[in-house]
């Protein structure tokens, strides 16, 4: 994948494009986010092809520098998923599988989660779409090089459960990378698609409105 232009969007990426983690609140960094009162709070995004399984295994966990572990997991709302089809599990751990806090103060030095699903969740479709610039303003803003072509990243999730899910969306991202129409207008037909469902649609007039937000599928 082509990953080179996110260096400016994360605070760290791997050497092999995979991982990117950002610190959304620190000492030195204020979330934007809602009702954030954690010290520290760090995304971590996995930017790799595909994947349906995701596994953390954490070790060397010392009491004397933490006192709580706390993973957002990317969860599904039912509108798209039913059933335990991308459910988390904890690992046991001294016989406590879901509290970190319980776990340092047990002692534990570990901790770990499993995440699986029938359709790919994790990971990022790369898909090649004509370009939407003029070689003129390619040339100026990229030291003379010019593609005759774009690449157009989708979020997994994105891609399997909303996409592909609408025949209406699937005949828009063809069209896309047929050339048939615009970037713009395939932006405006997912819009439609989705707007109308409020598990889909979350922002702070909403959260204000009663609607909780339990995990990260919303923020990726």
């Amino acid at each position: 994948m082509s990953h080179y232009y996110y260096n400016s969007a994360f605070d760290f990426v791997s050497n092999d494009g995979n991982f990117g983690y950002y610190i959304e609140e620190s000492s030195i960094r204020n979330s934007s986010s809602v009702a954030v009162t954690e010290e520290y709070v760090i995304e971590v995004h996995y930017l790799g092809d595909v994947a349906s399984t995701l596994s953390i295994d954490v070790s060397g966990i010392s009491g004397s520098y933490l006192d709580d572990i706390y993973y957002v997991e990317k969860g599904f709302s039912d509108y798209l998923r039913q059933g335990t089809d991308g459910e988390l599990q904890y690992d046991a751990v001294n016989g406590i599988a879901t509290t970190t806090s319980d776990i340092i103060a047990a002692g534990g030095t570990s901790w770990g989660l499993e995440q699986g699903s029938v359709d790919p969740a994790f990971g990022l479709i790369e898909i090649k779409i004509p370009t939407t610039s003029s070689q003129a303003d390619q040339e100026a803003a990229n030291n003379g090089e010019y593609r005759t072509h774009d690449y157009l990243h989708l979020e997994a999730g994105l891609y399997f459960d909303v996409i592909q899910a609408d025949s209406t969306l699937v005949t828009s991202l063809q069209g896309l990378i047929d050339g048939s129409i615009t970037l713009t207008q395939f932006a405006g037909d997912l819009n439609t698609a989705t707007s109308s469902n409020v598990e889909l649609v979350v922002d702070k007039a909403a959260l204000d409105n009663g609607l909780t937000l339990t995990d990260a599928s919303n923020a990726v």
